[in-house]
């Protein structure tokens, strides 16, 4: 249920930032579009962490609905803070946020490309029962944090030097 309306949430948020696109509204449409990707992924981060329900919950599942939950609200909140910085810092956040998104749901589409990138740390995770693109799909997610909170670091800087 969640997730119907996580999709929801996005495809309103988004069709009224098409709109204000469209009546050359550029920064609010950036910012709507950014609160509907951070409201969806929150969304979704609270649905899994009710798998921590009693019905539904299994020891051997703790690291994965955790880095899974996190990855999810990570990468909505690093591009929704860089929405507010500029289009090139919302750029970059929003391409580590759907590069998080992709590596997430590359399990569902049947490959793990996590294990490329993760080498010899990969049976270690396997062994806690994350898939290694679940594992990878956190790092993305917190660079958008990073580039976001480095972007308005930057910027602090830059204006106290003038």
């Amino acid at each position: 249920m969640a997730g119907y309306l996580a999709v929801f949430v996005f495809g309103i948020t988004s069709l009224v930032a098409f709109g204000l696109l469209i009546v050359q509204r550029t920064r609010a449409a950036r910012i709507l579009f950014a609160a509907g990707l951070l409201g969806a992924a929150t969304i979704a981060a609270l649905g899994i962490l009710s798998f921590f329900a009693p019905e539904f919950y299994h020891q051997d599942d703790t690291p994965l609905i955790v880095v899974t939950s996190a990855s999810l609200f990570l990468a909505g909140a690093g591009q929704f803070i860089a929405a507010f910085r500029g289009v090139r810092t919302y750029a970059a956040a929003l391409g580590c946020a759907v590069a998080s998104l992709v590596l997430m749901a590359s399990p569902l589409l049947g490959a793990d490309w996590g294990r490329r990138l993760l080498g010899g740390l990969g049976p270690r995770l396997a062994e806690l029962g994350i898939p290694l693109s679940v594992a990878t799909s956190l790092l993305p997610a917190v660079v958008s944090v990073g580039i976001a909170v480095w972007s308005i670091q930057n910027r602090g800087s830059r204006v106290a030097s003038r």
